[in-house]
């Protein structure tokens, strides 16, 4: 098929030739030109606090926009395409789709006073066809716009009716850096222990870490009315926390999942003010990350084995300013 730049011939000719010229009434001076498919059907997209393969996306699924909003889609539409995939990357991942694609992004022109960052501010952002993008070009990634401040939150989880053992607690919690901390603890370092007549909560930290050991058990008897038990096996080097209550248990199973590679955080927390945010990130840092100072270029890292936690950290950082790079080994 004989093209023009990005468009074939017969496209060029209606360009040159429009056949509905003067007949539209009330033209608003808008149209679109080609395929609007052009991610392949394995892409995973941001949807509903979620992330979606692309042909698996229906009219019930919100898609995350440019506009940082999760906007209803409004129809789904698939074709056969034989030709060229482009794979376009940078530190926040790899996306491949076709040459025609619009993508928001930013040419740099190619002048030394553009090397400087405080020139590149300067640039007007515009839609550009992926291939018409180079190396060197910066594209546009959208920062969460969604948000609402929950101050509290129900503990929505019945004490069994044989259930004469389990000590009480609170039917509500407040959303507060104490919460949010301890989430974050238990995104890095907790897990679900779910047994027949033995299920609780356990944080398997190092043993040098006694600093979260005791905020943990502070921040238990707070907000749960919970004595945390703490263990040292020194031969193991490891420090052991227990929650012993099993409706709390259940809880952190029903919002957090269960298993490291399943892990996730919930909507509601997701949408929360950014300020509150910053208590689940220290959280998170404070049990599978790093911070080094000692270096040329300061660093800070997390790891994690979840795809959707780590998704999910990265619309967190956005939102705070912070732009992550993302690594997979």
């Amino acid at each position: 098929m004989n093209k023009v730049g990005l468009y074939t011939k017969k496209v060029i000719a209606h360009f040159k030739n429009p056949h509905n010229m003067g007949r539209i009434k009330n033209p608003d001076g808008v149209g679109k030109v080609g395929n609007i498919v052009c991610l392949l059907p394995g892409q995973k997209i941001h949807i509903n606090n979620d992330l979606k393969e692309i042909n698996k996306i229906s009219k019930k699924d919100k898609v995350l926009s440019h506009n940082g909003q999760y906007n209803s889609v409004s129809k789904t539409v698939k074709r056969n395409y034989k030709g060229e995939i482009l794979s376009i990357k940078n530190k926040l991942g790899t996306i491949s789709l076709t040459p025609d694609h619009l993508i928001l992004g930013i040419k740099i022109p190619k002048r030394n006073k553009f090397l400087y960052t405080q020139n590149r501010k300067k640039l007007i952002p515009a839609w550009y066809h992926a291939g018409q993008l180079e190396k060197g070009d910066i594209i546009l990634y959208p920062i969460l716009q969604e948000e609402k401040n929950l101050k509290r939150i129900k503990i929505n989880i019945p004490k069994p009716k044989w259930d004469f053992k389990s000590k009480d607690i609170p039917k509500k919690i407040p959303l507060d850096s104490d919460f949010l901390r301890l989430v974050g603890y238990f995104l890095s370092e907790g897990s679900v222990e779910d047994k027949p007549c033995s299920t609780f909560i356990v944080f398997t930290l190092n043993i040098k870490e006694k600093e979260i050991a005791n905020d943990i058990k502070r921040t238990s008897k707070k907000l749960f009315g919970l004595d945390a038990v703490l263990r040292e096996i020194l031969e193991r080097e490891t420090l052991i926390v227990y929650l012993y209550s099993a409706r709390l248990a259940r809880f952190f199973k029903k919002l957090f999942l269960k298993g490291a590679k399943n892990k996730e955080i919930p909507e509601f927390i997701m949408n929360l003010p950014i300020e509150k945010q910053r208590a689940l990130l220290y959280g998170l840092w404070k049990g599978d990350g790093y911070v080094n100072l000692n270096r040329d270029g300061p660093r800070a890292g997390y790891s994690t084995i979840s795809f959707k936690l780590a998704q999910q950290i990265k619309l967190l950082l956005l939102r705070q300013k912070i732009g992550p790079s993302i690594y997979y080994r």
